[in-house]
């Protein structure tokens, strides 16, 4: 079971703080509010809200919520599938991940 799974979290309150910091521009929190809405964590899957999160948070320039935005656009999640335009965020994303030296995890 994957901790997303677990009883314990409360999407409510999570929603709540991560909407607060997403105010503020947090990217983290965006690129957060982007998963629970495309798993549906907590709140009915939307695939349009979940697009729009991660397109506010690939403005950062991570790596993670480029290559959430990549994959969006790959499979037409809330946006109509572009593979043209997710090539060229997933090679974006290479680049910041080879200037920064980091690896991205995402799930």
């Amino acid at each position: 079971e994957h901790w997303h799974q677990a009883d314990w979290v409360n999407w409510s309150l999570a929603i709540d703080y991560f909407l607060e910091a997403a105010s503020q521009g947090y990217w983290a929190a965006l690129n957060n509010l982007g998963v629970i809405y495309r798993d549906g964590l907590g709140v009915r899957p939307d695939a349009e809200a979940a697009f729009k999160y991660f397109d506010s948070a690939a403005q950062s320039m991570q790596v993670t919520p480029l290559r959430h935005l990549a994959t969006s656009f790959r499979s037409g999640l809330g946006v109509a599938a572009n593979a043209a335009h997710a090539d060229y965020l997933d090679e974006l994303a290479n680049v910041v991940e080879s200037e920064n030296g980091t690896k991205h995890i995402m799930r």
